[in-house]
């Protein structure tokens, strides 16, 4: 599976830069010292944009991490999103980094929506280019992702119903996915594929909250010496991977009870209250013309 993507998205990059192919004559090449950006002409004012943020973006990441981000990333502002989901595995997404090239690509048909935003989308891409640049290319997805959803204001690359929790649905239900399934891959079904990211950012979250910072992100150094995921958790933290897994577990599970299991569907309750309310309204007013006509048909009665 991997390797096929690979192989899709090698594909698409080389269309995208061959002239009068994806690219097309009309596309615009923006450039600095920080950032060079690929765009449609109906798309310049994002490019200027992303070429103001990207500087601000990369101190700001650079703070939260603690290394530098080498050589310039380019950035490719795609326009129609059904151009982009020829790109993608899976229709949900709406960005992704190429960490070889040290390239972005962006569906901006998307970005713009709430809660999404071309900023925090950005962001959360380059922060993939900074994890791979320093690490390396052994690092588990559920990490690679979690990390870069942290470091992010919480924003992943895929469009997601934050009213809704597939996480606290998974924890009450037990079926929450192994992490050892997420090392290279996400599940193809859209309800695992946003729980995938859930569960990814929520660990994070958790290892973060236990350890600190600077030890969580002391396993990436642990892999850049050549240690295999568990041994670099193990190196850094000093608790097993599969512990630390069945820890957080336990904490999601017994923070998961009934009424937090029922309010990841309050949306759907609201509309269904309010739906009832509609037609009980609806009944009362036809009651109310029955009764209105029947009174006039007993007035005009000798």
């Amino acid at each position: 599976m991997p390797f096929i993507r690979a192989i899709r998205i090698s594909l698409v990059i080389f269309l995208l830069f061959l002239p009068g192919k994806t690219m097309g004559s009309s596309d615009r090449v923006m450039e600095d010292k920080n950032v060079g950006i690929v765009f449609p002409p109906n798309l310049e004012g994002m490019a200027e944009e992303v070429a103001e943020i990207v500087p601000l973006i990369k101190e700001e990441l650079q703070r939260i991490l603690g290394w530098e981000l080498h050589g310039k990333p380019v950035i490719v502002l795609v326009e129609e999103s059904r151009r982009f989901r020829q790109m993608v595995e899976n229709p949900l997404t709406v960005a992704f980094a190429d960490p070889e090239r040290n390239l972005v690509v962006v569906d901006c048909s998307r970005t713009n929506n709430h809660p999404l935003s071309l900023r925090s989308v950005v962001k959360h891409e380059l922060c993939h280019l900074y994890i791979h640049q320093y690490a390396g290319r052994q690092i588990p997805r559920w990490f690679d992702e979690g990390i870069a959803q942290w470091a992010s204001d919480g924003i992943s690359d895929i469009v997601q119903d934050h009213k809704r929790s597939f996480l606290n649905r998974a924890a009450f239900t037990g079926n929450l996915l192994p992490l050892s399934s997420l090392s290279r891959d996400f599940p193809v079904r859209d309800s695992d594929f946003i729980l995938a990211y859930e569960e990814s950012k929520d660990f994070i979250v958790y290892m973060v909250h236990l350890y600190g910072k600077k030890k969580v992100l002391g396993i990436l150094d642990y892999i850049k010496e050549g240690e295999d995921p568990e041994t670099a958790v193990y190196s850094s933290l000093a608790v097993p991977l599969e512990v630390l897994e069945k820890d957080w577990r336990d904490s999601l599970e017994s923070k998961t009870n009934w009424l937090a299991h029922l309010s990841s569907y309050l949306y759907e309750f609201l509309f269904a209250f309010g739906a009832m309310i509609t037609v009980f309204a609806f009944i009362r007013i036809i009651i109310k013309k029955r009764r209105y006509l029947r009174e006039i048909d007993e007035d005009d009665q000798p």
